[in-house]
């Protein structure tokens, strides 16, 4: 049944467009590298955690700011394709591009007016790396990304991906280049403006996609816009990934408090590598969502769980090799952003131990969210945050960086391991590599049939 259901997804393209997506994020993760060591090394260990500290606070704004439209409409876009609901799909496109910029401009003005007036006791650089980030780059950030999602809702996953990953990162590393040896030193609040120069173009390029790839959805359609109703099932999405992103980036808010810039820097450093033990799995589960959510709503089970078994198969089988050699030679990898940040090595392994067991128990994050049971996956991301952020808190008093890295990682483990269970509970689908019965069908796959004479 694997078999088949396997032929046919190679038949809808879904490992062409898998491959592809590879080869964008890899450009991008490149890209990004590349770019966080010029960053690195322009800026001095002290005024990149100042940049990286205050991008980790927008990072996370926005995704509260983005009301979760930036996942619901990855599971609207594709169910109101399948349905051809076409003037739903073209007022969730308006709706949520409209309420998402005010509500982002409504926080920039706010919260730059708060720094202002009761921001005395940062530093000149991190005030003005604040204002300037929430004024310019907070809005281009959550409009990107809610690009970002349109597309992959549209299925265009390869290409959702290339504004923010590739097209971003290209034009900051120019400008940033170009700027150095223009202007000489540059600090973070530069980094900061252009960074929302680069985010601009980005949504602009996303922009012309989506146009190119709507033509069914022309002028003569009247957008039906549905707002209780978008804005009801948005907010379980709003509370996971609100939740989670602050999960991933909790760290460096909380060394904010515990620890120098100088700290934050090299840690920050280590964040930069950390991602490429999960980087196949991120692929694959940008690209499957909208697939996930397609099988489950026409009740699809065997190709859904072929799609689930497959990614972590797959996943699990780079991501060891990539564990291996960071063992091996994560020491040599922090020297490209200085020598100042080899002292990093001992956070590089503590944090890739838990990104293991995260690749491990594959898709259960996505499988949840996108076959409606969003609302659970949300209760157990703010359960697992508000642990982490109190044991953080708890062992940061006596062990500083390492006890918060530590408790993030106990708590990552323990959160993947829960939304596996109700995986298999809910939708009674394993997201995990221990699946007994998926292996058996890779064995049955590569064992050559006895052929008749």
């Amino acid at each position: 049944m694997l078999g088949n259901s396997l032929q046919k997804l190679i038949q809808e393209k879904l490992v062409q467009k898998t491959s592809k997506v590879f080869i964008v994020r890899i450009l991008g993760t490149a890209l990004g590298f590349l770019g966080h060591v010029v960053l690195a090394r322009f800026l001095g260990v002290e005024e990149y955690g100042t940049y990286t500290l205050v991008f980790s606070w927008l990072m996370v704004i926005s995704l509260f700011s983005r009301l979760g439209f930036d996942n619901m409409v990855i599971r609207f876009i594709t169910k109101y394709e399948v349905n051809k609901e076409f003037g739903k799909l073209k007022g969730l496109l308006k709706y949520s591009k409209k309420v998402i910029l005010q509500i982002n401009i409504v926080i920039a003005i706010l919260l730059s007016a708060g720094i202002y007036l009761f921001g005395e006791h940062y530093s000149q650089s991190l005030k003005n790396t604040f204002i300037l980030g929430f004024i310019f780059c907070l809005p281009m950030i959550s409009i990107a990304y809610l690009k970002q999602s349109n597309l992959s809702g549209l299925k265009l996953v390869g290409i959702s991906n290339i504004p923010v990953l590739i097209i971003r990162h290209l034009v900051l590393m120019l400008m940033v280049v170009i700027s150095y040896f223009s202007i000489g030193k540059i600090n973070a609040p530069i980094v900061m403006v252009l960074n929302a120069i680069a985010f601009f173009v980005a949504v602009v390029s996303a922009s012309h996609w989506i146009r190119k790839n709507l033509p069914y959805v022309n002028n003569s359609i009247e957008p039906e816009v549905k707002k209780k109703y978008w804005i009801q099932e948005s907010l379980p999405f709003l509370v996971y990934s609100g939740a989670n992103n602050i999960s991933t980036r909790i760290d460096i808010l909380l060394l904010g408090f515990f620890a120098s810039f100088e700290e934050i820097g090299v840690y920050s450093a280590v964040t930069r590598l950390t991602p490429l033990l999960s980087f196949v799995l991120g692929v694959i589960a940008t690209t499957v969502k909208p697939y996930i959510s397609d099988f489950f709503t026409k009740n699809n089970l065997d190709r859904l769980r072929t799609v689930v078994f497959y990614s972590v198969f797959s996943s699990t089988i780079s991501s060891c090799f990539i564990f291996i050699f960071f063992m091996f030679f994560g020491k040599s990898l922090l020297t490209f952003f200085g020598e100042e940040y080899v002292s990093g090595y001992n956070y590089l392994i503590l944090i890739i131990i838990g990104h293991m067991v995260g690749v491990l128990t594959g898709l259960s994050g996505p499988l949840l969210a996108m076959t409606n049971h969003q609302r659970l996956l949300s209760k157990i991301e703010i359960f697992f945050l508000i642990l982490n952020i109190l044991l953080s808190i708890i062992v940061a008093t006596k062990f500083g960086i390492i006890g918060i890295i530590i408790s993030g990682t106990f708590t990552y483990i323990l959160k993947n391991i829960v939304n596996s269970y109700y995986c298999i509970v809910s939708t009674t689908v394993n997201p995990t590599i221990f699946n007994r019965e998926g292996f058996k069908k890779i064995q049955s796959l590569l064992t050559p049939k006895n052929k008749e004479k």
